[in-house]
């Protein structure tokens, strides 16, 4: 899990969830950011499938979550990554 919170020696970062080729519009849309501590960011997230961001996300920034412009920033379809498939990701989490 990520943590969302800053913890020393492990600065607060920002993490894009569309990534790569897609970061450029990434860093300028609250939709695709995670703010977490350095060290969930690189051992969690780096490697954490899209699904799994977008259901933190979710969770963790209700206000700023919005699954469907996730989607269009990484040239996916509006239903690329459905709002079932978050909803079954944070069960399968326990969340």
């Amino acid at each position: 899990m990520v943590c969302g919170a800053s913890y020393l020696p492990w600065p607060l970062e920002t993490h894009e969830i569309a990534r790569g080729p897609f970061r450029e519009a990434a860093i300028r849309e609250p939709a695709a950011w995670i703010r977490t501590c350095s060290k969930c960011h690189m051992d969690t997230l780096d490697s954490m499938p899209i699904v799994e961001q977008l259901a933190i996300k979710k969770l963790r920034d209700p206000e700023h979550y919005d699954r469907v412009k996730v989607n269009r920033l990484r040239k996916r379809s509006d239903e690329a990554i459905t709002e079932l498939e978050v909803d079954e990701c944070l069960r399968t989490l326990g969340l």
